[in-house]
């Protein structure tokens, strides 16, 4: 199933697009940017399209060339800095660097801006964002026993080498170190850090990439936490020469809030959550079949996820 069936729209094939995009286009927000046309479609449960076009010449033919789901979530991730813009995807949308910081934790993540719009506006200047993640692979827990029935906190044994500021600094991973308190060690370690916030984050980064390919890699050891999140597409696993940064996470947290959507204008339903998790609390999506049974508030949910976001300036 694709993105676009977790805010309620059944897209079944390409020339289905096209039909769906002559019938929403008389209702839907139009706007020049450059070379695209793009239209906005909104319906009242939150659910959004942008569509992209291009026209090759001033008397040619307007051709859609793209389209990106989207949701207006009401969470806000408040404090974000280091912002800027990666070098042009092979689509449209905006892909963006940035640093998050939390009540709990901060961490550099990028993210995808469907709005185009946003290649107008000076990023540096945005002070937040609403980020919401779209499932690649979903899993849903009704409790924190049944999560770490499937997830049990594995004995770790041997030497991670974890980098500090100035050399490296092996660290003895006890018998049955979660990832949790993995990455309080790694805070511990990057708070300590001398100098300005740029070379902590530089150095936190480098904890984190050298934890991630060493610790898991040769250890095999994967215990995930119930609260965690990881920017896995901010890091090249093994220093992969070809890695170009993406919009991806892995990540896990607690069901704040839920609610069963219906999108008006194909009168499908979709869930929409709000999940706590490390650093920041954010909206998440999913279509119906990807949930076993009526989720709960206090249930954990987490996988894979695209990061959709919108800044706020």
């Amino acid at each position: 199933m694709s993105h676009f069936s977790d805010i309620g729209f059944d897209i079944k094939s390409i020339d289905h697009m096209k039909e769906l995009f002559l019938e929403l286009k008389p209702r839907s927000l139009r706007s020049q940017h450059g070379r695209y046309i793009q239209y906005l479609t909104e319906e009242k449960s939150g659910a959004q399209l942008f569509w992209y076009t291009e026209k090759p010449s001033l008397f040619g033919k307007e051709e859609l060339t793209g389209i990106s789901p989207a949701f207006n979530g009401k969470t806000i991730q408040r404090e974000i800095d280091k912002i800027k813009i990666l070098p042009p995807p092979p689509y449209p949308e905006t892909t963006i660097y940035l640093w998050l910081h939390g009540d709990d934790g901060e961490y550099p993540l990028v993210v995808d801006v469907p709005d185009l719009e946003i290649k107008g506006k000076n990023v540096k200047t945005a002070t937040s964002m609403q980020a919401t993640l779209f499932p690649n692979k979903f899993e849903y827990f009704e409790n924190y026993e049944s999560f770490r029935e499937k997830y049990p906190v594995k004995k770790a044994t041997g030497t991670v080498n974890m980098v500090g500021p100035s050399e490296a600094s092996p660290l003895a991973a006890p018998s049955g170190m979660s990832l949790e308190d993995a990455l309080s060690k790694i805070a511990d370690i990057a708070q300590k850090v001398p100098g300005d916030q740029t070379t902590a984050q530089k150095n936190m980064a480098r904890l984190i990439v050298d934890f991630y390919t060493t610790f898991f890699k040769d250890n095999g050891v994967a215990t995930p936490s119930s609260e965690m999140f990881v920017p896995t597409g901010t890091f090249p696993p093994k220093k992969d020469p070809n890695f170009k940064p993406h919009s991806d996470c892995w990540c896990y947290g607690k069901v704040i809030s839920v609610d069963k959507k219906v999108n008006t204008l194909t009168n499908l339903e979709y869930y929409h959550f709000t999940m706590k998790t490390y650093g920041a609390t954010y909206d998440v999506v999913s279509g119906m079949n990807k949930i076993p049974h009526e989720p709960q508030i206090g249930s954990i949910i987490g996988g894979r996820f695209w990061i959709c976001a919108k800044l706020n300036f």
